[in-house]
């Protein structure tokens, strides 16, 4: 069995390969661990700082999001704010209400015109009636003489007298009375004829009464009259007392027992009269009775100009005297009836007590909720009070619906206005835009740029919106949630201002907002390059979303949506802040989200990412990395296979000519062996021919050949050795 020997060529090879083969792998190994450590590290931070950096994105985009979100809404508001405190819409309000100070100043002076052309005009009948009655009286005074003198016969009458003021009734005897060969007696009846009075009518018109004094403090009975009652028979019987129910003489009495004729008012019967009493005198000079001619007040062109003007729709005018007896009046059944005591219109007692003459004075009062106004003026002559009255908000009527049209106008100019451009194109923000009264009464509506007429206006009475927008004070507002809106099935969120006049709540302004505007401008932010912001309502349901609407009614918060589901629940509709990671539908993704509030609604607006889209710069370095690790892989195995080839071919080539070398020195060697074995058999030949010829000294050589024989076996050993 032959054991292999390490040549020196073979070691030679085997250093070299060595010599290379170590140092390649060495270096290699080391620089593929610093860039695996490289892209650990590299990774690592690439990382943790593009996961900051998507965190402060998305974080950033979400506030971004909800801050255009609340200035669409800021911008809703504000106009909804803007038209409730809106001057047109006040000044509707306010000639609605009549509460209009430059209406009504207008329709005061226009009452006040009014009231003065009624004194004009009183003045100018007063100054006619005096000329006329006293040519009537002038009349009945001819038309007396030519039937005789008056005189007071021995017979007697008996009379049932009523005092015309205080209605007083007794009984009394009197003497007849006779006009010439005429004696009067008592006829009650219209139908039948009365001499003296009946004639002065026939012809002179009014009416006309001859009185008999009844005593010595001078009270006068009608015992002929032309005057109809209020039971329809003459008003015979009936007496002027020469005081009056309040202790104060009578003025016409007053008069004729000063034996001057009386011109002007009175009461007479039932009524006042523009009035001429003359009184009849004996031949004494004594006052035996009175002819009377006179008009009824409530009568004559005047009287039918008060009746029949009309102030506003529902307006008039009426004449009182000072006592605040109402006069003349478009409701025949008030006549007679006092303003203060019987209607207890408590607030005429003003025109009462500062009456002036050519003075014009103003009352202003509630009656049945409705704002009321007095215009008014004193005529002495005949104690009237003439008086103007209505309603402001029916004299501010064409005021308010002027404003109706710059209200609508300027809804229109507000709808116009809120267009918005979008990635998809303009749209207007506002579908519909309305006022509308306290009883919820729509007043005024714009619907997609149309104002609705009049017959198709409707009423929102009932409405939680509007009730909850009436219950709020001036300047606030109600946002209702987003909802889908009746007449077009969209979503909308409504914004309702209640509309305040003089701290009274007159109605409401409400504007209809466009939702899906929210979408279209919130579709312009993305992030990576497939995320996209989205908005929740307080149950997660999508409101906002790139292919949701609320229409779709897909709810987050359904477990169907793992983890995402869990953020939703439990950190979004909880109204937090912040980042979060889920994975869905095997995707990882980023979640950043806010709340967001809209009046009393609450909201979470937040943005969705895919992770990988965040980490394509990390995933682009490892990639390098890798790629980098790969090549210089293969450069060091090529280099290292190319340091072994030739580190074997110079080990070859080296150990090639160290082998020559050797072989040279071992053959020159090898020749010296041989010539020393040569010389040792020499000298073993002559060793031997000493022995055999010195036999005898064997002994004193036998140390000698002993020395020999190891020498030659050393010799045979090198020569060996030479050899080999």
């Amino acid at each position: 069995m032959t054991t292999s020997r390490w040549t020196i060529g073979r070691k030679l090879i085997a250093l070299s390969f060595g010599l290379v083969v170590v140092p390649i792998t060495l270096i290699g190994g080391l620089s593929l661990r610093s860039l695996d450590v490289l892209d650990r590290n590299v990774t690592e931070i690439a990382t943790t700082r593009l996961q900051e950096s998507a965190e402060q994105t998305l974080s950033r985009g979400v506030r971004q999001a909800h801050d255009n979100v609340i200035a669409i809404m800021e911008n809703v508001q504000n106009d909804t704010r803007k038209l409730a405190q809106s001057g047109t819409v006040t000044a509707y309000i306010e000639a609605l209400n009549g509460e209009n100070e430059s209406w009504n100043r207008a329709t005061r002076d226009r009452c006040d015109t009014l009231v003065r052309g009624f004194v004009e005009a009183a003045q100018i009948q007063n100054a006619s009636t005096r000329g006329t009655l006293q040519s009537t009286l002038s009349v009945a005074e001819l038309l007396m003489t030519q039937m005789g003198e008056f005189q007071q016969t021995d017979s007697t009458i008996e009379w049932n007298t009523i005092n015309q003021l205080s209605r007083e009734q007794r009984s009394i005897t009197l003497p007849v009375v006779m006009v010439g060969d005429t004696e009067f007696v008592q006829n009650f009846e219209a139908g039948i004829h009365t001499p003296l009075v009946d004639d002065i009518v026939k012809h002179v018109g009014g009416t006309a009464t001859l009185f008999q004094r009844i005593n010595a403090s001078g009270d006068m009975l009608r015992i002929a009259t032309s005057v109809i009652g209020q039971d329809g028979k003459r008003a015979i019987g009936t007496y002027i007392p020469a005081n009056n129910p309040d202790g104060t003489p009578n003025p016409v009495v007053s008069a004729l027992l000063r034996k001057d004729t009386y011109v002007g008012r009175a009461f007479v019967v039932n009524q006042w009269y523009l009035t001429t009493y003359k009184p009849i005198l004996n031949s004494a000079g004594e006052l035996q009775g009175a002819l009377y001619v006179g008009i009824p007040e409530q009568s004559g062109a005047i009287v039918d100009s008060l009746n029949s003007t009309k102030i506003g729709e529902t307006g008039y005018p009426f004449v009182m005297n000072s006592k605040g007896e109402l006069l003349v009046h478009p409701r025949s059944e008030l006549v007679g009836r006092n303003t203060i005591s019987d209607l207890k219109l408590v607030e005429f007692q003003e025109a009462l007590d500062k009456r002036k003459q050519g003075e014009y004075g103003w009352i202003e009062y509630r009656f049945d909720g409705r704002l009321k106004f007095i215009a008014y003026s004193y005529f002495p002559e005949w104690d009237w009070v003439i008086c103007a009255s209505g309603y402001m908000d029916e004299m501010s009527a064409s005021a308010a619906q002027q404003a109706i049209l710059l209200t609508q106008q300027d809804m229109l100019y507000m709808y116009n206005a809120s267009m918005v451009t979008t990635p998809r194109g303009d749209m207007r923000t506002y579908s519909q835009i309305r006022f509308l009264d306290a009883t919820g009464k729509e007043v005024v509506a714009v619907v997609n740029g149309q104002v609705r007429a009049a017959q198709d206006l409707q009423t929102r009475q009932g409405e939680s919106w509007f009730e909850e927008a009436r219950k709020l004070p001036a300047g606030q507002l109600y946002v209702t949630p987003v909802e889908l809106a009746t007449n077009t099935g969209e979503p909308e969120v409504r914004v309702a201002a209640p509309v305040y006049v003089n701290n009274t709540l007159q109605g409401v302004v409400v504007v209809n907002a466009d939702w899906g505007l929210v979408w279209e401008r919130l579709s312009g932010i993305v992030f990576g390059k497939t995320g996209y912001p989205y908005v929740i309502n307080e149950k997660g349901v999508l409101i906002s979303h790139p292919s949701n609407t609320l229409k779709t009614n897909n709810s987050l918060a359904d477990a169907r949506y793992g983890a995402l589901a869990e953020i939703v629940r439990n950190r979004m509709l909880r109204g937090e802040e912040g980042f979060g990671q889920y994975e869905f539908e095997g995707a990882e993704a980023y979640a950043a989200f806010t709340p967001l509030k809209l009046g009393a609604n609450n909201y979470a607006i937040a943005a969705r990412v895919p992770v990988e889209e965040f980490f394509e710069v990390s995933n682009e370095i490892q990639t390098a990395i890798g790629t980098e690790v790969a090549t210089l892989t293969r450069i060091v195995l090529v280099s290292a296979l190319v340091l072994i080839v030739v580190g074997v071919l110079l080990g070859v080539v080296f150990a090639r000519s160290i082998n020559r070398s050797l072989t040279r020195i071992a053959t020159q060697l090898r020749e010296g062996a041989d010539q020393v074995n040569d010389a040792a058999g020499q000298v073993s030949t002559a060793s031997q021919s000493l022995a055999e010829g010195a036999s005898e000294q064997a002994s004193s050589l036998e140390e000698t050949s002993s020395a020999l024989e190891e020498m030659a076996a050393m010799t045979r050993t090198n020569a060996e050795n030479s050899k080999q």
